[in-house]
């Protein structure tokens, strides 16, 4: 008998040790979340927002002029002068690589203490070339760096995301436009394009 129980004890134990050593398992059984899955329902989730599907992204921070990157053609410009490419890139890849912690809250009385209200948060619009527009408040900085408050207009629910999409949306008009160098650059393959046709 005693032979029994102490099979069975250690068969539980054994079980047990698999489970807290692979939680992937234990998500299977046990019917855990994915949190892969559960991020991509998010409302704040903004990877589906790349170079190629989306045609405008503005930033309006309180008391700041708007910035706003538009495309034009296969070019990204900031007003009438042309944006730089890799900070264009950059930016969507900040969209793509925001991490998204932790929902804060579901109640629309904690926006300001987030920093997300229509008045406080920095206004992130994005606009898919299909014309429909998504509209996202990003708050304030959270304790750890990079960390900041998100809340998609419309929808309570404010987030903890992790990321460096606020520095961007920070930036001045002027930090989106080439440097002197890559002007010259450009300018030379274009002196140089014309010498070739």
């Amino acid at each position: 008998m005693n032979n029994v129980f102490l099979k069975v004890a250690v068969g539980i134990f054994l079980m047990l040790l698999i489970i807290a050593v692979f939680p992937s398992i234990s998500e299977v059984l046990f019917g855990g979340k994915d949190t892969k899955t559960m991020n991509e329902n998010v409302s704040v989730n903004l990877a589906s927002f790349t170079e190629n599907s989306v045609d405008r992204v503005s930033a309006q921070k309180k008391d700041v002029s708007e910035i706003v990157l538009e495309k034009s053609g296969e070019e990204w410009k900031i007003g009438s002068d042309l944006a730089d490419k890799e900070k264009v890139a950059t930016l969507f890849q900040s969209f793509s690589g925001l991490e998204i912690r932790e929902m804060v809250s579901k109640n629309e009385e904690n926006f300001k203490k987030f920093g997300v209200t229509k008045d406080d948060g920095i206004r992130l619009a994005i606009r898919e070339k299909n014309g429909k527009e998504h509209i996202f408040y990003v708050g304030n900085a959270g304790a750890i760096p990079q960390e900041f408050s998100l809340r998609k207009d419309g929808i309570k629910n404010t987030y903890s995301v992790k990321g460096t999409l606020r520095d961007f949306l920070t930036k001045d008009a002027t930090y989106w436009k080439p440097s002197e160098e890559k002007k010259e650059e450009v300018g030379t393959e274009k002196d140089a394009k014309k010498e070739s046709e």
